[in-house]
């Protein structure tokens, strides 16, 4: 039996119940599969109004959940890595705000081409291949990436 639940104590990938339970009216027997839906989650306009919508400032002032509560699993069942994930993830991104500029493309009549917000399904989702244009912020970022990418050959 496999059970697809919203529960904030599982993970998102699967695991099996070691008795049985009873959740919000609905029997869970031992030995089912149960994984979380952490999309249904991530998206629950109770939690997160306009979910699609573009908008890093609403984690500002805490209104909102930090999606990193559920993304990275729950409990005891947490990824270890999710605080190596996170920092390094920080250090990509600000190092990439720091010294790049980051535009959509133009078509052939100059205008901006808007990304679409397509995803791809599966165990990971990602947002679809996409075009923009990434050009260094200055010639001091541009010795910096090279000097950096010299020291990773």
């Amino acid at each position: 039996m496999i059970l697809i639940l919203s529960l904030p104590w599982h993970s998102g990938i699967p695991h099996n119940t070691l008795k049985s339970d009873i959740y919000d009216g609905y029997h869970i027997p031992e030995n089912a599969m149960v994984v979380a839906n952490i999309w249904a989650m991530s998206q629950d306009e109770d939690i997160y109004p306009n979910p699609t919508d573009f908008n890093p400032e609403r984690y500002m002032d805490h209104a909102e959940e930090d999606p990193k509560n559920i993304v990275f699993g729950f409990g005891r069942r947490q990824c270890p890595g999710n605080e190596l994930a996170d920092r390094s993830i920080f250090i990509l991104v600000t190092s990439i705000a720091a010294t790049m500029n980051i535009t959509k493309v133009k078509d052939t009549s100059g205008a901006e081409i808007t990304p679409s917000l397509d995803f791809t399904s599966g165990f990971v989702s990602r947002p679809e291949a996409f075009s923009c244009e990434i050009t260094a912020r200055s010639d001091k970022a541009v010795r910096l990436i090279r000097q950096m990418k010299v020291a990773t050959e």
